[in-house]
């Protein structure tokens, strides 16, 4: 695989940023650019090309989605803050070995065209997508750790976009949501996600987004795996963790700040989410990145 960004604009050191795993995987960082410019992908061969956001977006930009390539051609890439991963399908065959053979039935579908690439998935990314995804943009490792690190971080987005794909076929028995059904629980994770801290009632967000209450709890299950609270639930505790994790809150302000207002029982929750209690990720994190 050749991996080619071209974007004229761009200063040195600046997204989009092309990062050679090996010669048949790489990560691509893109950032806000000029949309009279977007930033081009050349790859050639056969090849998967993921796509993660790197944050929540109104403009509903924030879907995770898979695309197969057929042939060499430019890819125009997003111009919202993403991480890319692109994966040469033999590469996959190879990692998976006999498991490839027991990927999810709509990765299959895609795989089986091969005429293009017009048609691909997508799926709302989960907390864990996110905190992977940031952690390839942030990286602050060099050399060989740098590189095993990385690797990690890719192959972990690769499973998990499989496996949130295999968890929504399994869970309904049906196909994904077509595109133009998406957008209003789009805007209601949204809004759960933008008001942690004093959520809406579950039939006020569905007046909010334009259907029942029903259809809500039906339609977000189906796209995101969980019913709407459950989902609010993991948003607190995944910012909870990167709030601890980077040392900008103590654990109580991180309860609060996340909506909890008893922090014994954000502490259990943590602690059956995580494995951890939210002081021992908080010390660790001091430990390893002492304040200056």
């Amino acid at each position: 695989m050749t991996i080619d960004i071209l974007d004229p604009k761009r200063s040195q050191g600046a997204t989009p940023r092309a990062i050679r795993l090996r010669d048949d995987f790489w990560a691509i960082v893109t950032g806000e650019n000029d949309p009279s410019s977007p930033p081009t992908l050349h790859a050639g061969g056969e090849v998967l090309l993921l796509r993660f956001p790197l944050s929540v977006d109104e403009r509903n930009r924030d879907i995770a989605s898979l695309r197969l390539l057929h042939e060499a051609r430019a890819v125009p890439l997003s111009d919202a803050e993403s991480v890319y991963v692109a994966m040469e399908l033999q590469l996959l065959r190879s990692v998976l070995g006999e498991d490839f053979g027991t990927l999810p039935e709509a990765v299959w579908g895609l795989l089986r065209d091969t005429v293009s690439e017009i048609s691909g998935l997508t799926v709302a990314p989960s907390p864990e997508q996110l905190l992977a995804a940031r952690a390839i943009r942030d990286c602050l490792f060099e050399g060989a750790v740098r590189n095993i690190f990385l690797k990690s971080k890719a192959l972990e987005l690769v499973a998990s976009f499989f496996g949130q794909v295999r968890l929504l076929n399994g869970a309904c028995r049906m196909a994904l949501l077509p595109s133009r059904e998406v957008e209003p629980f789009l805007r209601a994770r949204n809004i759960l996600g933008s008001e942690l801290e004093t959520p809406p009632p579950l039939g006020t967000l569905a007046a909010q987004v334009g259907v029942s209450e029903t259809r809500l709890k039906r339609g977000f299950k189906r796209l995101f795996g969980m019913a709407p609270y459950e989902w609010l639930r993991e948003k607190r505790l995944a910012v909870a963790h990167e709030l601890l994790l980077r040392r900008e809150a103590s654990v109580s302000e991180a309860a609060y700040r996340v909506g909890y207002t008893n922090v014994s029982h954000f502490i259990a929750a943590f602690i059956r989410r995580y494995n951890t209690r939210p002081g021992e990720l908080l010390r660790l994190a001091r430990r390893i990145a002492p304040t200056p």
